[in-house]
């Protein structure tokens, strides 16, 4: 079961990423063809090279290709998706808002007991004592005390002191092991395999270390290029607006306003997927930590 939330979780993102760039590369492609009538009517004028308005079109065409193939990108993932919920492939799948991430609900500590393979380990380590308790107790005597009630039949035949009075016995038993090696036998075998159990868990613990550092650098890594992006995607809307009003206002410099509108698309896609990295970093703390997460498909 943890292992199927953390598909479906990184499925869902995955979606929800490749949304998010069909929608910047929708509104990409909207602003470039706001830039094709301006371009035909400078060149009308002679204003412009025809080398402006046949650049325009391609990246046009370029953009249009782009986005044809994100859409084909998705049938894929909702197969997916619906796949590892068991309903039908081409079940429609609502992407509301993003999960809130907590830092409080996953931690190391947690994780190394609260894991389901720990946690799995540790009832067979749990069962293990049983056994070794019970093999040692079978090693010895067992010593009962108890009570025997017997009737007994009024006898006719003859007088006797209370008769037909019926009888309590006290009763005393004792029971000798007689299978020793056997059960020493039994409980060397249950503390061996506790022992393997133990060394398992171990090795367990040191694998979500491992993995527990990794995920802390892919948060911190996305973390750091969020804050990147943010500052360059202000800079870069900034000059592209200059741009776009200096082009409309006769400048020539159409070159640069398309490279910098396509640079703009990169840094916004960037983030987006950074975003995503710091989701799938989150997500595998909480895989590591066994806490579960309900998306609404």
């Amino acid at each position: 079961r943890n292992s199927l939330f953390l598909k479906v979780s990184e499925t869902w993102l995955l979606l929800s990423e490749l949304n998010q760039e069909i929608e910047l590369k929708k509104e990409n492609l909207r602003l470039l063809k706001t830039y094709e009538p301006i371009a035909k009517t400078k060149y009308e004028s002679n204003l412009t090279s025809l080398a402006d308005l046949i650049r325009i079109q391609i990246r046009i065409e370029e953009a249009t290709t782009s986005l044809e193939l994100l859409e084909l990108k998705r049938r894929p993932l909702v197969s997916d998706f619906n796949t590892y919920l068991n309903r039908p492939v081409d079940s429609e799948i609502g992407l509301g808002a993003m999960l809130t991430m907590s830092s409080s609900d996953s931690n190391l500590d947690s994780a190394l007991v609260k894991n389901p393979r720990i946690a799995s380990n540790q009832k067979e380590i749990d069962g293990a004592d049983v056994q070794i308790q019970l093999a040692e107790l079978k090693r010895k005597p067992n010593v009962g005390l108890g009570l025997d009630y017997v009737m007994v039949s009024k006898r006719t035949d003859m007088t006797v002191t209370d008769n037909g009075k019926d009888v309590l016995m006290p009763m005393v038993s004792i029971s000798l092991p007689i299978f020793g090696k056997k059960n020493k036998s039994l409980k060397k075998e249950a503390e061996l395999h506790k022992e393997g159990l133990q060394q398992q868990t171990q090795g367990i613990q040191n694998d979500i270390r491992n993995q527990w550092v990794k995920a802390d650098y892919l948060e911190n890594t996305a973390s750091r290029e969020l804050e990147l992006y943010k500052k360059e995607i202000r800079s870069t809307q900034s000059l592209l607006n200059v741009l776009t009003s200096e082009y409309s206002n006769n400048s020539s410099n159409f070159e640069e306003l398309l490279l910098t509108q396509q640079r703009l698309l990169q840094l916004q896609i960037a983030q987006i997927k950074a975003m995503t990295k710091q989701y799938q970093a989150w997500l595998q703390k909480k895989y590591l930590a066994g806490n579960f997460v309900t998306i609404e498909p």
